[in-house]
């Protein structure tokens, strides 16, 4: 019967692991400096800030090169590099074109450091590295894109509801005034006011829809059959113009449309001639 002889690749790995750890500092140090002079949003960062969690996917990526260890990547089962993106696009001026590049930066250092120190990386092994220095850009680049449309849906939220208080307040004294004034001209006009009131309220309640549907910012069109000449008439009463006359020629065309959409592009269309 024949045997096998016995496994010396473990003794082998454990040694490169140790010396791969032992290069740890010098690569973050070095890692550091360049950023700090290569990445313009970074120049002003504190350390603990500007290191955040390097040192950590640094120990995944020794741990992803043991041979005992069954981490594929360094990024495999940890939620490290999408809390990396998250704190960078919260506590930074970081684009996402900074990410990448500090990333960048650490995979260049990292090779350097090791080749200048004599570490023996086998082609499997810078693979290891390679590959998970990508999958750690990919998802921190996902936590930087999920973190920023979370605060934009969360500005979009507190400035929709804070123009709603003021509406509603004038909404109400308009109503008011309906309520109380004998004059009719000022009836009509209080009565268009809580129209246009109306009107605005609806648009910033589409603003908030397109807030909540996960960052696709599609306004969701609302149909209703109209005449469309209608609506040029309303808006061009709406538009006040000094001293001119508006007048309105064209066909009664009846269909279905976006009210809201419609009234939307025929103010802009006017407002620019």
């Amino acid at each position: 019967m024949q045997t096998s002889p016995p496994s010396n690749q473990a003794a082998p790995a454990r040694s490169l692991v140790a010396e791969f750890c032992a290069c740890r500092d010098d690569v973050l140090d070095q890692w550091r400096k360049r950023v700090a002079v290569e990445v313009d949003a970074a120049a002003s960062l504190r350390n603990p800030i500007l290191v955040d969690t390097l040192p950590i996917l640094y120990d995944n990526i020794a741990e992803a090169l043991a041979v005992s260890d069954g981490r594929d990547v360094a990024t495999s089962g940890t939620n490290l590099a999408n809390v990396h993106g998250r704190e960078r696009a919260r506590m930074t001026e970081y684009g996402p074109q900074d990410l990448i590049h500090e990333l960048q930066i650490f995979r260049e250092v990292l090779f350097d450091v090791t080749k200048r120190r004599g570490l023996r990386l086998r082609t499997h092994d810078a693979e290891i590295i390679g590959h998970s220095i990508e999958a750690a850009t990919r998802e921190s680049i996902v936590g930087y894109s999920l973190a920023n449309k979370e605060v934009s849906e969360a500005f979009i939220s507190s400035l929709s509801h804070d123009l709603r208080n003021p509406l509603h307040v004038a909404s109400a004294s308009a109503q008011l005034i309906q309520l109380t004034t004998s004059d009719p001209k000022a009836s009509a006009l209080a009565k268009r006011v809580v129209k246009k009131i109306r009107e605005t309220d609806a648009m910033i309640q589409t603003l908030l829809d397109a807030a909540v549907l996960k960052g696709r910012m599609k306004l969701k069109l609302r149909l209703a059959e109209f005449e469309i000449m209608l609506l040029v008439e309303e808006v061009c009463t709406d538009i006040p113009v000094s001293g001119q006359r508006v007048r309105v020629t064209g066909e009664q065309i009846k269909g279905y449309w976006c009210r809201m959409s419609m009234k939307r592009m025929l103010v802009s269309a006017a407002v620019v001639n």
